[in-house]
């Protein structure tokens, strides 16, 4: 096979797994545009359970909720109820969390659902700030990649682009309750930085040694032991 027909064959390759990413991605920023969040995290304290922290573009900021807020019924049980297998851990974030009733310092209660409720429009501008960044992203690495395929530098750029807006989309995706996003976004969190490694390390014409160096892909091996071990003691009990 001669070296064009290997760069076309490289070229359609990282094409269709490009391609595969994008629509992976793109589904994610519909998914997460159709579904609001809760956006908060409830923490023991000595003083027992309170609304530890609110995200400003989740629904329980927008119902007035706010930090040190007492939880007074989750999900249709009495908060104590509920809380009850999380004391250990002293924490216990939104996911798990569909409809929260509290009450205020002054006694006066609050009450939040997921189900029937509007997407906040703040929320709908932050998906929107991650979209036009993974744009951007996904833009400069196909320009890159199509006009010089056979350079390493930028395949890794090409392929930075796609797995940093993957993982900005699946995260806005997995904070909306789309379990399958978590893993995706765990992946991909994990790769993206070590990709951008291998591309500064590659970049300089001076570091041509390392470009055929197959020692180069033990910096992945962090990601990998990590990826690993995440499915039996990276996610427990939320």
């Amino acid at each position: 096979m001669s070296q064009r027909d290997n760069i076309r064959h490289k070229r359609l390759v990282f094409s269709l797994l490009g391609l595969c990413m994008l629509v992976v991605s793109l589904t994610f920023f519909v998914l997460g545009m159709s579904k609001p969040y809760l956006g908060i995290e409830l923490s023991k304290g000595a003083q027992g359970w309170i609304v530890g922290a609110v995200d400003a573009t989740g629904l329980a900021k927008s119902h007035g909720i706010i930090a040190g807020d007492k939880p007074i019924e989750i999900n249709g049980q009495p908060a104590q109820i509920f809380l009850e297998k999380y004391n250990q851990a002293g924490a216990v974030w939104s996911l798990l969390i569909k409809e929260l009733i509290v009450t205020d310092n002054q006694g006066q209660s609050k009450s939040v659902a997921i189900k029937g409720s509007p997407q906040p429009a703040a929320s709908i501008m932050e998906l929107a700030t991650w979209f036009i960044v993974c744009v951007v992203f996904w833009i400069i690495g196909y320009y890159v990649f199509f006009r010089k395929p056979e350079n390493k530098a930028a395949l890794l750029l090409y392929l930075c682009g796609l797995v940093l807006g993957l993982a900005f989309s699946a995260n806005q995706a997995e904070a909306r309750g789309f379990t399958v996003a978590l893993y995706i976004e765990v992946a991909t969190s994990l790769i993206g930085p070590w990709l951008l490694v291998h591309f500064f390390l590659v970049l300089p014409e001076e570091r041509t040694w390392l470009h055929n160096n197959p020692r180069v892909y033990l910096l992945y091996l962090p990601a990998v032991i990590m990826l690993v071990l995440f499915p039996f003691i990276g996610y427990r009990e939320g």
